[in-house]
């Protein structure tokens, strides 16, 4: 697991044309003085966590938050969020209130909600009037719809007797009656929204479910096709290529493939799963060479070769090829950018040197420690990635090495405020303290450690050897104990 909360993809549909969005908010539980937030995203930055343009509005006299947002982009998703209430009178992170909206330039949108808060959250329940309000209400329609439980019990019967195996159950990628009567939900709205609107959210239905991809691939991983004959592994192998054809079966346009959240998660994990059908593990060559293949819209392959190369960590004893020829494929700018400090991640690439403060103040820099092996651990309060990564793995490892002098764990927090770190490196869930711990010094994500080296997701691990060079750099063998410890030893 990673958290992934940082990294910016950009938009290659931009236009120079400006614009505006204004919402005009009615939170029915909310008191005076309360404060609403509003993330502007595109897709590129809500499937890859990043917080994107954030807006603050407080409630006025009238009973409203009003924001009024300037949008160069046509289209995008806004999410709507408050102060999480973690107990009695404590807030804490923020919550959304809602599911992320898929909005058009010029809408102008009076949005009521009522959303009462717990510790575990809930959905709101949302009302949409104004210019543009038609989309919102047919997702918030879409999203709620009620089935009867017969439906449900009958795809659960066929879901929970089925094991992965394709040709057990040939009708796996077919249209379920709940996606089906979504679909003419979403009918009833065709000649209400936009034509471009109606084709992503046409999408999202067809591509909301997950589960069946997740099977397939606990299955490949998990041997399945081994006692198979090649005649059946092809078989199975095609039969899963040719799947969930929605664009020829359901006239979906391609571009609206691009902007739908549903469908670029979904493709996400068909790469993954075909590549456990094709080559029983991660291979990221396979699933890069796949991807430039890829023939129904050039931009959805650019944003799923962006997705592999930035939030999928491998074993790759050096992805310095693919990263070059990703380089000389893709012409967006900004992931020219991403992928070139990617580049500064490949094994035997030396390491930068940054100074960053410990807990008593002092500078510390990587080239004190010259002539050990570094396992470099950079995490953040509240990821339960990071957490559950020190617990299960890299405490242990520590524990085997404590009495080793030729390896040093450094710890780097990019929290927002040194208490919380303070109180966290204390706590001993995300660290410990036998390790160097260091802190950003609230610079966060914009700390020159992290943007140098295209730190992307959360916990990131670099391993580096004596001289200061760049052994593996997120790869999965630094996941486990048994492979992390064996990375190190390698190395004394």
């Amino acid at each position: 697991m990673v958290c992934l909360p940082l990294i910016i993809l950009a938009n290659t549909d931009t236009t120079s044309r400006s614009g505006k969005i204004s919402l005009n908010i009615r939170f029915l539980e909310s008191k005076p003085g309360d404060t609403l937030t509003v993330k502007l995203d595109d897709v590129f930055h809500i499937l890859n966590g990043d917080p994107g343009k954030t807006y603050t509005a407080t409630r006025g006299a009238d009973g409203y938050y009003r924001f009024n947002i300037p949008v160069t982009l046509d289209h995008g998703y806004f999410t709507l969020s408050k102060a999480r209430i973690l107990k009695a009178g404590i807030n804490g992170d923020l919550i959304r209130m809602c599911k992320p909206l898929f909005w058009e330039k010029s809408d102008s949108i009076d949005f009521k909600i009522s959303f009462k808060d717990s510790p575990t959250g809930q959905n709101g329940i949302c009302e949409f009037t104004g210019t543009g309000a038609e989309k919102y209400n047919a997702s918030y329609k879409i999203s709620t719809l009620q089935i009867h439980q017969s439906i449900w019990n009958h795809q659960d019967s066929l879901y929970r007797s089925w094991n992965g195996n394709i040709l057990a159950y040939p009708e796996f990628d077919s249209a379920t009656q709940y996606t089906l009567m979504r679909l003419d939900v979403l009918n009833t709205y065709v000649h209400k929204i936009s034509n471009f609107s109606y084709q992503v959210i046409k999408a999202d239905i067809l591509y909301a479910d997950p589960n069946v991809l997740g099977k397939i691939k606990t299955w490949a991983m998990n041997n399945g096709g081994k006692n198979l004959d090649q005649n059946q592994r092809n078989k199975i192998i095609k039969h899963f290529g040719n799947s969930f054809d929605y664009p020829n079966n359901y006239a979906i346009d391609p571009l609206a493939l691009a902007y739908s959240l549903n469908y670029l998660i979904h493709l996400n994990r068909k790469l993954q799963a075909a590549c456990f059908l094709n080559q029983e593990k991660y291979d990221l060559e396979w699933m890069y060479k796949t991807l430039k293949g890829y023939q129904v819209n050039t931009e959805v392959r650019d944003i799923m070769i962006m997705m592999l190369l930035t939030r999928i960590t491998f074993n790759s004893e050096n992805p310095a090829p693919v990263y070059n020829d990703a380089l000389g494929l893709i012409k967006n700018p900004a992931y020219v950018k991403i992928i070139s400090a990617l580049l500064k991640g490949v094994p035997g690439v030396k390491f930068g040197e940054f100074v960053l403060h410990d807990a008593d103040g002092r500078n510390r820099s990587i080239s004190e420690f010259k002539g050990k092996v570094l396992l470099i651990d950079i995490w953040y309060t509240g990821c339960g990635a990071c957490a559950d990564f020190y617990q299960n793995v890299l405490s242990a490892v520590e524990e085997e090495l404590k009495e080793n002098p030729k390896v040093k764990f450094i710890s780097i927090s990019i929290d927002r405020d040194k208490e919380s770190w303070s109180k966290s490196v204390q706590g001993g869930k995300y660290t410990s303290l036998d390790a160097v711990n260091l802190y950003t010094d609230g610079k966060m994500d914009k700390h020159p450690i992290i943007t140098s080296n295209s730190i992307l997701s959360y916990p990131s691990l670099i391993l580096l050897d004596q001289e200061g060079k760049i052994r593996f750099f997120n790869s999965e063998n630094l996941r486990t104990k048994s492979t992390l410890l064996k990375a190190i030893y390698a190395l004394l």
